[in-house]
């Protein structure tokens, strides 16, 4: 993608918009007003509700059935543009790719092809500013809507057509490129799952709990009782569901070692307390530099008991099949349910060897590094196409 810098450089230098035209959204666009009582005589087999629709995604990506039940009667058609018009704050705007009939609180836009490329269209509509425009015309308290006629007075710079071409032509391009990382993010996490929960066991090795691998919510050493100074602090909302650990707070080790939990590097802290359970809250601690650093009481601390087990345990709590397991077992009031030390202790598995554990730990922890990595391209291509977009405000 940073091959597209020096085109966005001479696309979008002061020069060469000189000759841009300052239009109206109207005047580029129309409200579809079209509609069907009888969908399924039509060959309609697809509902779009504003569930359907995802905020800041161009594509439909999921729909309802014809054939169950449904009030809606505003029909689309492929080409068009679905434009959530309640709660525009949720930003949701997507090109409809088939035939349809949606939700009344959509509205169905069309391009004025004699004024703007239509390619270039929806990606308009993704603008910072198209978007905030929208919000400030809607009106209502619980449930605001704006209208067209007020999204046809949003105003904005548009390029001559070979311009508006060329525009369209790169975000299509970003477009791709992230579907592509998209598509490797969810490979990854599912190729993670399935090895995992494949490897993690042998059949023929004798069942056993948790806590012989595992030193949960360990005590404190007389060595460690003695730290001094402060250390790092890791409140609950700076562990990432994705398994990220921001370092930066501190606290007086001698004044918070009894009131907070304790751990350190080498150890996989996991939340306990719904919904950050539930979400996949939890990490490996590293880079911490105190011997000891304090964190939230709403965390477990598991301590492999061999280092080379670090992974293993690590992806153990992370994967969708223990977080749900751990869900069922958890106890408290509503809003208050935690996971209780018991369920990591009496956890039962046929653990593999230590050997056969490293790998697959090993092995698991390049997949989701890779994962990582296309997540950090899917920001870069995701930012090239919001600067873009927000050229043409």
């Amino acid at each position: 993608m940073k091959s597209l810098a020096p085109q966005l450089d001479t696309m979008f230098s002061k020069d060469n918009r000189s000759d841009w035209e300052l239009v109206r959204f109207g005047d580029v666009a129309h409200e579809v007003k079209d509609t069907s009582r009888d969908p399924v005589s039509e060959g309609i087999e697809r509902v779009v509700g504003l569930e359907h629709l995802t905020p800041l995604d161009i594509h439909i990506r999921s729909w309802g059935n014809i054939e169950d039940e449904t009030t809606f009667t505003r029909k689309f058609k492929k080409g068009q543009i679905l434009f959530g018009k309640r709660r525009a704050y949720q930003r949701k705007a997507a090109l409809a790719e088939f035939d349809g009939i949606c939700s009344g609180d959509i509205l169905v836009l069309e391009a004025n092809e004699e004024k703007i490329e239509p390619d270039l269209l929806p990606f308009l509509m993704h603008s910072e500013g198209f978007f905030k425009w929208a919000v400030s015309t809607s009106a209502g308290s619980l449930s605001p809507r704006t209208k067209f006629k007020d999204l046809a007075e949003y105003k904005f710079h548009l390029p001559p057509r070979p311009i508006q071409k060329k525009i369209a032509e790169l975000l299509w391009a970003t477009d791709d490129t992230r579907e592509k990382y998209l598509t490797a993010i969810e490979q990854s996490y599912i190729s993670l799952q399935s090895v995992y929960q494949e490897k993690y066991q042998d059949e023929k090795a004798e069942v056993t709990t948790l806590e012989k691998l595992v030193d949960i919510n360990p005590t404190l050493s007389d060595d460690e009782n003695k730290t001094t100074g402060n250390v790092n602090f890791v409140p609950m909302e700076a562990v990432s569901e994705d398994g990220e650990l921001t370092l930066g707070q501190q606290k007086d080790f001698q004044t918070f070692r009894n009131s907070l939990t304790n751990f350190k590097n080498g150890d996989v802290i996991f939340a306990k307390i719904t919904p950050c359970m539930e979400n996949g809250k939890g990490a490996i601690v590293e880079r911490v530099k105190s011997p000891l650093a304090l964190g939230s009481t709403e965390f477990h601390v598991l301590r492999p008991y061999l280092e080379s087990d670090l992974y293993y345990i690590y992806y153990l709590t992370k994967l969708p099949f223990f977080r749900k397991l751990a869900e069922r077992h958890m106890t408290g009031s509503a809003g208050q349910k935690r996971v209780p030390t018991d369920f990591l202790r009496n956890y039962k598995l046929k653990a593999p060897n230590p050997e056969s554990r490293k790998n697959l730990g090993v092995f698991c922890h390049k997949i989701w590094q890779e994962k990582k990595r296309c997540e950090m391209q899917l920001e870069i291509t995701v930012a090239m196409r919001s600067a873009i977009l927000n050229s043409l405000s």
